[in-house]
């Protein structure tokens, strides 16, 4: 997998200085080495734009200025402004090409399911899915074809099985299913059920 280049630069610590860091136009934040001390950066926003904005999995070529050699990570957390949706805060986490690393990689839908041509809805439990491997194995997506998804079968983890890397969540988790389309209709009205039972308690 290709790295993305990422340059930063030191900064000092503390609430204030983050705020005066995001004032200034960049973001605030920290690069975390297992048996180091972390190293708060600030990186420009542009800079940023190919790591958050997308639907692949990235690795970081991290170059922090006036440190000497860039370092192999990928981003660990990234924090937003509630309001205005924009990063505030990211940790990137160094890694060595040896060690298994843990990431959340996006899925990917292909083909047209058989189930839903016969009048079933598709049903995605899950957009991301967190696995462990080598970084040079680390898959930019996890590809879930689905043209032969039948009505009321389902596609689950056991089913996306592969030597180079292994899954944290149990072999029996659904990622996608076709259901009938009363029965999908059924569980979005239990949930907005739910959901306004939840929003009467909470003004209560």
């Amino acid at each position: 997998m290709d790295k993305v280049a990422l340059n930063t630069k030191l900064r000092q610590t503390g609430k204030k200085a983050a705020k005066a860091i995001r004032r200034n136009g960049e973001i605030p934040g920290v690069f975390y080495m297992n048996g180091k001390e972390p190293i708060s950066i600030s990186a420009n926003p542009v800079d940023m734009k190919s790591l958050i904005y997308t639907n692949e999995a990235k690795l970081v070529d991290l170059n922090i200025e006036g440190q000497g050699g860039n370092q192999s990570c990928f981003i660990k957390e990234m924090k937003f402004c509630p309001v205005t949706d924009k990063l505030i805060h990211f940790d990137l986490l160094g890694y060595k090409d040896d060690e298994k690393i843990i990431f959340e990689v996006p899925i990917s839908i292909t083909g047209s399911s058989i189930g839903v041509r016969q009048g079933g809805v598709l049903q995605q439990n899950l957009h991301k899915l967190k696995i462990k491997c080598l970084p040079a194995d680390l898959p930019t997506k996890l590809h879930v074809d689905i043209s032969k998804l039948g009505l009321g079968q389902v596609i689950q983890i056991e089913h996306l099985l592969d030597d180079k890397f292994e899954f944290i969540l149990p072999k029996s988790t659904t990622v996608v299913q076709v259901v009938k389309a009363r029965t999908a209709t059924a569980d979005a009205a239990e949930t907005s059920t739910e959901s306004t039972a939840e929003t009467e308690s909470t003004e209560e």
